[in-house]
């Protein structure tokens, strides 16, 4: 099942649209999709090298432009139906620790291999200064997919080998991976 998986997913990054398909997911998953672009992102790199920092340039951009829809989200959902979902005594204290702890809490949570979207649309409903929100975005998601096509190009065909032979291994650790980080992410 993971093998086939794996190799459509593989068929999608050499498609000729790739890199606009993964534009889309990156800017999906900052604003309203929990797919992360990294589903797509890894394979493509893994595949072509050469262009790893281009598609990590193309995931940073589309990343944070989608981020910009989802601060405006949060910022402007809290009146229509935010208030159903949180008090105003609730997200007074929410606002306080954003405004200490923000821009830590952005840079992060938007390197963890956590959906973009839950830091975006939590720094709109907090209210949390737009360009802070920017800096801390930029500097998060570039350190998050620069780093990653860093490995994969110094380590490609070795980490391309390894996934194949353990592939249902390397899925069920992904998995286990995000479910952890998001399940810590809580905390910080």
């Amino acid at each position: 099942m993971f093998q086939r998986v794996y190799n459509q997913i593989l068929g999608y990054a050499e498609h000729r649209y790739a890199m606009w398909i993964l534009g889309v997911i990156a800017f999906l998953e900052s604003s309203i999709s929990p797919i992360p672009p990294d589903v797509l992102l890894v394979p493509m790199m893994i595949g072509n090298r050469s262009k790893a920092l281009h598609m990590a340039g193309v995931c940073i951009a589309a990343s944070v432009i989608g981020g910009i829809l989802g601060y405006w989200i949060g910022y402007g959902l809290y009146d229509i139906v935010g208030h159903y979902l949180v008090t105003e005594e609730a997200l007074v204290s929410y606002q306080e620790k954003f405004s200490q702890w923000g821009f830590l809490l952005i840079s992060i949570k938007g390197f963890l291999p956590i959906p973009y979207k839950v830091v975006a649309i939590a720094s709109g409903l907090a209210h949390y200064n737009f360009g802070l929100f920017m800096i801390a975005s930029c500097i998060a998601r570039a350190s998050r997919f620069f780093m990653l096509a860093g490995l994969i190009y110094y380590f490609g065909e070795p980490i391309k080998e390894f996934i194949e032979r353990y592939l249902t291994y390397v899925m069920v650790g992904g998995v286990l991976l995000i479910v952890g980080t998001i399940y810590l992410a809580r905390f910080i």
